[in-house]
């Protein structure tokens, strides 16, 4: 097919542009049961193009900008932004992917050599502050994570069955970061001895990226104490247990509590958790990489 060949050459472009071999995945859905899941994340150079990816990742150097309102509060946002790259000179290409969703991509200079101290979100999210101001809060700060995966220019969009459309593009430079931006970047969080193993591939096999922010950002109260520290304790090694409760104000006693109860890891119980604290999108992000197993 046609649109086979120009999704392969505009992906392994992207490739090619950013020195990564991309990842890619299809979405699939089901009309009946109204249903959609992610296939397995697949490089670039291991993809079979057979069969049309619909997602791909974003590009280190990238940077993507989308609000998840209703469609005609996007759009208004999405024009918005535009705007303010045009003012500032900006080059930019906005996709509308035929559902309610526009994208705006952009690409930043050098911004590899601040990710070696800063984490990834904090300088893309800073970036964007300085794009969208006081409208930052209808961003979609997801995408600004390493490994993130974006609707596919050009692709099928699974539920509508319409392709994804460029709906605006503007040329002019690429963003360049400013030293006074940089003192707003968030460091990278390296332990003092040894790195500590992220939860926990030595473990039964189980991985999960809200106890993995746990060992970093304190949670709010509520149920932490009741869902978040048995789950850690049936997973997290010793030393990410000391980490844990550093980072979340909990004590040795509150774990050896839950020790002695053999409790073990509940994906389902951390899933209604993270929606109670607002960080559900790891959990959707764990389910779409493929590390979700189910119980």
């Amino acid at each position: 097919m046609m649109s086979e060949i120009v999704l392969k050459e505009r992906v392994l472009g992207f490739c090619q542009v950013s020195g990564q071999d991309l990842l890619l995945s299809k979405q699939h859905h089901d009309t009946k049961t109204k249903k959609s899941w992610y296939s397995t994340w697949i490089k670039t150079s291991k993809w079979n193009w057979e069969e049309e990816p619909t997602d791909r990742e974003i590009m280190i150097n990238e940077i993507v900008i989308e609000t998840d309102e209703d469609i005609e509060t996007n759009k208004k946002l999405t024009k918005l932004f535009q705007q303010k790259l045009r003012e500032q000179n900006i080059s930019y290409y906005t996709y509308f992917t035929s559902s309610k969703s526009f994208h705006i991509h952009f690409f930043v200079i050098n911004i590899q050599k601040y990710l070696k101290q800063y984490t990834c979100k904090s300088v893309k999210e800073e970036i964007v502050k300085t794009i969208t101001g006081t409208n930052y809060r209808f961003v979609d700060a997801q995408n600004f994570y390493p490994k993130k995966l974006i609707r596919l220019e050009g692709s099928i969009h699974p539920k509508t069955n319409r392709q994804v459309m460029l709906f605006d593009k503007f040329m002019g430079t690429n963003y360049e970061i400013k030293e006074e931006l940089v003192k707003k970047f968030k460091t990278i969080y390296v332990p003092k001895e040894n790195n500590i193993d992220l939860p926990c591939e030595n473990q039964n096999g189980i991985y999960c990226y809200l106890l993995e922010e746990a060992l970093s950002i304190k949670f709010p109260e509520g149920s932490r104490n009741n869902i978040l520290l048995p789950n850690a304790v049936g997973v997290l090694n010793e030393k990410e247990l000391e980490k844990l409760c550093e980072v979340q104000g909990m004590t040795k006693a509150m774990v050896n509590g839950w020790k002695k109860k053999n409790t073990r890891f509940r994906c389902i119980t951390m899933r209604r958790y993270a929606r109670e604290i607002g960080k559900d999108f790891l959990c959707k992000r764990c389910i779409k990489d493929g590390n979700f197993k189910e119980e």
